[in-house]
């Protein structure tokens, strides 16, 4: 297991967006061999990010172009239900009052192009 840069509670400023960031948790994932995180921006909005992407980039997430919600996620590195294989997307948080509209899934690793799919949908 690798020592975690960061600890709950601890701050940090995405590079990109420029916003504060709380980190809430922190686990080890066994089978990538990253530290994972899951943080929260000040307005509530969830990331969950592994160390390979922390470093170099924070998103900033518009809120849903359906139903205006503010609280949109993240999600990278999740198994996807039915190729069981890591991917990525970004939702608008249904648990949060969303409408859990979300941007497709992909392989694992490509944040860019979900937030890029995400911030330039129609509102």
């Amino acid at each position: 297991m690798k020592e975690s840069k960061f600890k709950k509670d601890d701050k940090v400023t995405g590079k990109a967006s420029m916003a504060l960031y709380t980190i809430l948790s922190t686990h080890y994932d066994k089978t990538t061999n990253v530290n994972k995180y899951v943080l929260e921006t000040e307005t509530g909005q969830l990331c969950f990010l592994d160390e390979n992407y922390l470093d170099h980039y924070l998103p900033k997430l518009k809120p849903c172009p359906f139903c205006k919600n503010k609280n949109v996620v993240l999600v990278d590195n999740y198994r996807e239900e039915t190729t069981k294989k890591l991917a990525t997307n970004v939702c608008c948080d249904a648990t949060q009052g969303g409408c859990g509209a979300f941007s497709g899934h992909s392989d694992s690793g490509r944040i860019q192009l979900h937030i890029e799919l995400w911030n330039n949908a129609k509102r």
